[in-house]
């Protein structure tokens, strides 16, 4: 390997971080290859990996839920630059950008890399409907205006995501490439239901995902209700959960559809099943680069899509895609694949080429453009120096201490004013300090041969 990359990464999660994160996992197996990849993360880990781990606490926050996540991730950041020489900053969110763009008014040498793995606005402009949401929305807006603009390099997973992002900044086209997620071997175990209804001859329509407005799934349960009324041994499969559950159970009740449509619950692989589908329906509103539609290719099964987001440039083939709030056309297109056997396997053959061209080393890419622009702020750096004086540099690290101070002084005996500062952000950076005791240098003077001043 000709050249280590050091890497420090922001990533916030509500659950848990499997192998098959398509975040962390390119990162993951370039740790495994001897890159230093420190992750600043919450949620839980659950595969063997040699990533240098950063938990902070996931803390609650009126309005602006990610506060408390910038703030211990800034104190963490802070203590990790000091100690290691950090090439790289990335992250996957606007407002992480803030934490990257700080750390860069210190020590100039980083770049900041954010990886767009869909188009966050223009989700929340689908799905906000409250003022608040609005609000939020508006603020997105601005704050990817200012802070996108800092960021030396932006990867995104489209070319719809990188056109989105190039319509609302001022970003040249040059400084956005486009990665595609990679298909992944599959590993699948047996479902014995599933098993079961497929030893019967039933045709298995399946969807997989959360259940929520933005996935558009009263789409797919209408064009299934029609088609059930022409072709009897359809099965309906809804793999996963989500808030829209109740409303898609009433709507199954409602239309007498209980023996034909199985909600399975979240589970653990969703492969288990998919590997059972005649087809799957993916009907969402928008989606960046769908890691459903990528799996079901590496199990080989047809995939009919709607035309929204990234997901025609995966599968490309008028037969393959529909408007997404068409349902009629959504059920045409389903009748007209399962009810002709030359279709379908006509289908299956699209499908093997859209895995083909969607089967490369993602890694080894993404590993190329970190060395690229690790390379440029080596060069920025021994070009310009850091350019922060050391009384300015340290008058930016007051603030540490300071934070740190506040959460201790927010943690201590009950009084009036303490209640009074006793808010998230105080118990945040009480629990980022727990954080920080494996990075803390053993000094607690800020020197400057420990900080690379000049």
């Amino acid at each position: 390997m000709s050249k280590i990359i050091k890497l420090l990464i922001l990533y916030q999660s509500d659950g848990i971080i499997s192998e098959s994160n398509r975040f962390i996992r390119p990162f993951a197996e370039m740790a495994n290859k001897g890159h230093i990849v420190h992750l600043i993360y919450t949620g839980k880990i659950t595969f063997p990996h040699n990533m240098l781990l950063h938990r902070v606490r996931k803390v609650a926050f009126p309005v602006i839920s990610s506060i408390p996540f910038l703030v211990q991730s800034f104190l963490v950041a802070s203590n990790i630059m000091k100690r290691n020489d950090i090439e790289i900053f990335l992250c996957y969110r606007e407002e992480d950008i803030l934490i990257g763009w700080l750390l860069k008014k210190i020590w100039r040498k980083i770049s900041i890399v954010y990886y767009a793995h869909g188009d966050s606005i223009t989700i929340q402009g689908l799905i906000s409907k409250k003022i608040i949401d609005k609000i939020k929305y508006s603020i997105s807006i601005i704050l990817e205006k200012i802070m996108l603009p800092k960021v030396d390099l932006v990867i995104a997973v489209s070319k719809d995501t990188k056109l989105r992002i190039m319509r609302r900044t001022c970003i040249p086209s040059d400084k956005i490439v486009v990665v595609y997620n990679n298909v992944l071997p599959a590993s699948t175990h047996t479902v014995p239901f599933m098993y079961e209804l497929k030893k019967s001859n039933k045709r298995i329509i399946g969807y997989v995902g959360h259940f929520s407005e933005l996935k558009n799934i009263q789409i797919l349960l209408q064009a299934f209700l029609l088609l059930s009324k022409e072709i009897d041994d359809l099965i309906l499969v809804l793999v996963g959960d989500g808030p829209l559950r109740a409303e898609l159970e009433k709507f199954v009740r409602k239309n007498s559809l209980e023996n034909k449509v199985i909600f399975t619950g979240w589970v653990r692989n969703p492969l288990d099943y998919m590997q059972y589908f005649d087809v799957l329906v993916h009907p969402s509103l928008y989606e960046g680069c769908p890691s459903v539609i990528l799996e079901a290719f590496s199990l080989n099964v047809p995939v009919i899509g709607s035309k929204a987001g990234g997901i025609p440039e995966l599968l490309k083939y008028e037969e393959l895609l529909f408007q997404p709030l068409d349902y009629l056309e959504l059920a045409n297109k389903l009748k007209i694949l399962l009810s002709c056997h030359e279709k379908y396997f006509q289908t299956k053959k699209l499908i093997e080429e859209r895995k083909r061209v969607f089967t490369f080393d993602h890694v080894a890419i993404i590993e190329e453009l970190l060395k690229n622009i690790s390379i440029k702020s080596a060069y920025r750096a021994s070009k310009n120096g850091y350019m922060l004086t050391f009384n300015q540099r340290a008058r930016l690290l007051r603030g540490v201490p300071f934070l740190e101070r506040l959460g201790r002084y927010c943690s201590g005996t009950p009084s009036p004013t303490r209640e009074l500062l006793r808010f998230p952000i105080g118990l945040a950076t009480v629990s980022a300090l727990r954080a920080l005791e494996n990075t803390r240098s053993s000094s607690s003077s800020f020197e400057p041969s420990l900080l690379g001043w000049r």
